[in-house]
């Protein structure tokens, strides 16, 4: 490849000589006739290949060679030496010259130094280049290493964390079961052993505690299927009107037989969410449930609505019922959490629900928002953006 090559001599001829010649080879040459004026150019120019007379005036050309390795220890520098100037040519060699060649100048012998001084620079960009593509490879492969180990570390610690969590789910179930069954048992002796007039009693009781342990065993059942199907349920275009209606129908009975009173307000033309039908009908089931059973007396409002600028879709469920106490609300989404007082107001329900209700809404990518004040009823809201892509699972 053409190089930009500087030439330093005193000697006018010389200088034409070397121009000639090495630009007959495509070189670009810059010539200077002192040492101070060839320091200048080559850090002005940064030559390639440097040729300088080691008698030029001051500094002289070792000295030029000293200082230009210092700035660039790669650079070719080649000293020119006249008769008699061996011991300055081995001396230039022992300080860092790349060649040098006698005076007068072969046209053979300077070809020849200008070729291997075009092949060592040529190597040294090989390797040079090499070197680049190694230490990006290098860094490249130590980045990979340390977001792979990232990787296996974040995996091992969820590992360890679903083992944590199925070791106290196991023992919350175990927990949740032992108990109505443990009621079950003491009851059925009782219909054996127990006095004739209070069967009815405990036939009651033992259709109450049955019911319970239906409920928390269809609740972890959920639960579990949730879990496994997280990861491969498809989310499609879902008419939240349609779910939130069919849920109010499924529970007319149930909110009449309270003496509840329940209104209705969704928005028309109200925007489909994405969504799985079956799950978010699980969750609005659960919202409305929860109002049915916490609420002796009064009203229920169920209202689905649309916030235009935040592109989101409400569906919020209010009743008048007992209220969440500051102490219970942080805890409200535990699995199995069920209130400090809920025990002795003999409200059904395991304590899942509300998990499930979060799982969905997370599942959907959506939020929850709770307001209730104690004794003054309890406000649920979900929101889940508007559906404005293709369905994806």
């Amino acid at each position: 490849m053409p190089e930009k090559i500087l030439v330093v001599d005193d000697d006018p001829r010389v200088l034409s000589t070397f121009t000639r010649h090495l630009r007959l080879k495509g070189h670009t040459v810059i010539t200077a006739m002192r040492g101070e004026e060839a320091l200048a150019v080559y850090n002005r120019e940064r030559p390639s290949i440097v040729f300088a007379d080691v008698r030029i005036p001051p500094p002289n050309g070792i000295e030029v060679l000293k200082s230009i390795r210092q700035k660039s220890p790669d650079a070719e520098v080649i000293l020119i030496t006249g008769h008699g100037d061996m011991e300055l040519a081995i001396a230039a060699l022992r300080e860092g010259a790349s060649d040098f060649i006698p005076k007068p100048i072969a046209p053979d012998i300077l070809t020849n130094a200008l070729r291997h001084a075009c092949e060592r620079l040529s190597l040294k960009r090989e390797l040079y280049a090499a070197q680049e593509q190694l230490t990006a490879y290098t860094t490249d492969l130590e980045a990979r290493v340390e977001e792979r180990t990232r990787e296996l570390r974040a995996a091992n610690e969820k590992l360890r964390e679903l083992d944590r969590i199925k070791t106290r789910f196991i023992a919350d179930i175990s927990h949740e079961l032992r108990t109505p069954l443990t009621t079950i048992h003491l009851l059925l002796n009782l219909l054996q052993e127990g006095q004739p007039d209070k069967r009815a009693t405990y036939i009651h009781n033992l259709n109450l505690q049955t019911n319970q342990l239906i409920q928390v065993v269809t609740d972890i059942l959920a639960y579990a299927k949730l879990e496994l199907e997280r990861n491969e349920i498809t989310l499609i275009p879902t008419d939240l009107n349609l779910v939130t209606s069919t849920v109010i129908q499924k529970n007319q009975q149930k909110i009449k037989a309270q003496g509840l009173t329940l209104t209705y307000e969704p928005e028309e033309e109200l925007p489909a969410v994405l969504g799985d039908k079956e799950y978010l009908d699980l969750g609005i089931t659960t919202m409305l449930e929860n109002a049915i059973n916490y609420t002796c007396e009064g009203h229920i409002w169920v209202r689905t609505y649309h916030d235009h600028e935040e592109r989101r879709v409400y569906v919020e469920i209010e009743d008048t019922g007992r209220g969440i106490s500051p102490q219970d609300m942080p805890h409200i989404f535990d699995r199995f959490y069920r209130g400090q007082n809920v025990g002795s107001l003999n409200v059904p329900g395991t304590g899942l629900g509300l998990t499930l209700l979060k799982e969905i809404i997370d599942m959907h990518q959506g939020e929850i928002e709770v307001e209730s004040e104690l004794g003054h009823g309890t406000t649920f809201r979900i929101s889940l953006q508007v559906e404005t892509c293709a369905p994806r699972g």
